[in-house]
């Protein structure tokens, strides 16, 4: 397993700020879905300033998450999306749906 603190001084194609951002337009446009959740306990505390709503659990903010970070990367790479800072407001997402049903990827939740 992979030492996250050894993740802190990744870079990605995009600012830590837009991740909540993304997720939601995402989960909007249902591009990804979600683990079962591990502490059922904890899937409700979404006010939690540590809860993850990728991983259903209260340990890092979803800024942290660089499972999901990771994702979003992926995702970019293969052209199934494409992140935009337009405005203020935050990120726009574009995805290429044909693409996306043509060629998922099981390994990603």
């Amino acid at each position: 397993m992979t030492d996250p603190s050894r993740k802190k001084g990744k870079k990605y194609p995009f600012d830590d700020d837009d991740i909540q951002g993304i997720f939601d337009e995402l989960m909007a446009i249902k591009a990804i879905s979600l683990l079962e959740p591990k502490r059922s306990a904890e899937v409700n505390k979404t006010n939690d300033p540590k809860y993850c709503p990728y991983h259903w659990i209260i340990s890092h903010p979803i800024k942290d998450c660089y499972v999901f970070k990771d994702i979003i990367k992926d995702m970019m790479r293969r052209g199934e999306i494409e992140i935009e800072r337009a405005s203020p407001k935050g990120p726009t997402i574009s995805s290429n749906a044909t693409l996306m049903a043509e060629h998922k990827d099981d390994s990603y939740p």
